[in-house]
């Protein structure tokens, strides 16, 4: 179940971020990279919660991933961030803070 979860959330992640968005909404900058922390550390925690012994080898792709999209997102019509990259890094590394007690609670 995790692993299906997990690996649509990559997708989802993947075509969210590198979707053409014409302009931003106003006010939507402030909660932007509170978005990118939260869903990295979903992304992670499913992650975690799919391939239990593989910790840093999730957390690492998670933190590639954030990094190849902000790359890739100035030829979608995006812009490249270092502080969304640093949001994605952050959420990443709360997924792996958060996974022992979530595993602990699905027990």
């Amino acid at each position: 179940m995790f692993k299906s979860a997990f690996w649509a959330m990559v997708a989802f992640t993947i075509i969210a971020s590198l979707w053409p968005i014409p302009q931003q909404a106003p006010g939507f900058l402030a909660y932007d990279k509170l978005l990118h922390m939260l869903g990295y550390t979903v992304l992670t925690l499913l992650g975690l919660l799919a391939y239990r012994d593989r910790n840093w080898s999730i957390v690492a792709f998670a933190v590639a991933l954030g990094v190849l999209i902000e790359v890739v997102q100035p030829y979608t019509g995006r812009f490249f961030s270092g502080a969304d990259m640093l949001a994605n890094t952050i959420g990443a590394l709360l997924g792996l803070y958060l996974a022992p007690n979530i595993r602990r609670l699905l027990q």
